[in-house]
């Protein structure tokens, strides 16, 4: 849970993931173990989480938390998530990894973030570029005049944007900008 003084999350919650892993182990799946052991490690190490023994310790404090990620494995549990969430007219579901779904008010969309800051910049969104990989981007390629995906996009996102660059690897972000720049004209 995203709040905007900490991320919290569970104390015990590295320890649910390696359990899920295996479990994936034991049903014989043809699931790449150690592409999950890095991408629950990844999840882990990124900094300033804050460690709780439960949800209900985040809940009791007057903090608002605009966004919950949560992550898994097991697909089944996430698609129970994603339908069960996706009831509330007020929520956004979207996921920016095969493993998690991003739960925020649908007030809190990087689209909008982009408008807000068109208009305190007094800028275009016609001219205004994003660049995104995952379905939570999509909000702001449908805002801006050139969308890009990046190349290791999945298709459905390179599908609905202007163009695609290069990898992240490939340094794909200065890549596009450097080619969005170079064609770029000032309209008056």
């Amino acid at each position: 849970m995203f709040t905007d003084k900490a991320i919290y999350t569970l104390k015990k919650g590295r320890e649910h993931f390696h359990n899920e892993i295996k479990s994936l182990k034991n049903a014989d799946l043809n699931t790449d173990m150690k592409e999950l052991v890095e991408v629950a490690e990844r999840q882990f190490d990124q900094f300033g989480y804050v460690l709780v023994e439960n949800y209900h310790d985040i809940l009791k404090q007057e903090e608002e938390f605009y966004n919950i990620l949560a992550c898994s494995f097991d697909k089944k549990k996430l698609e129970e998530a994603w339908n069960q969430f996706k009831k509330f007219d007020e929520l956004m579901v979207v996921s920016s990894a095969d493993h998690n779904i991003e739960i925020t008010s649908k007030r809190a969309s990087k689209g909008m973030a982009l408008e807000k800051l068109a208009f305190l910049m007094n800028g275009s969104l016609d001219q205004a570029m994003a660049i995104g990989d995952s379905n939570n981007d999509l909000s702001m390629f449908q805002k801006v005049g050139y969308s890009v995906a990046m190349g290791n996009a999945k298709d459905v996102i390179k599908a609905v944007c202007t163009t695609t660059t290069l990898k992240n690897d490939e340094n794909g972000v200065a890549y596009a900008i450097y080619r969005y720049m170079e064609n770029f004209e000032v309209q008056k």
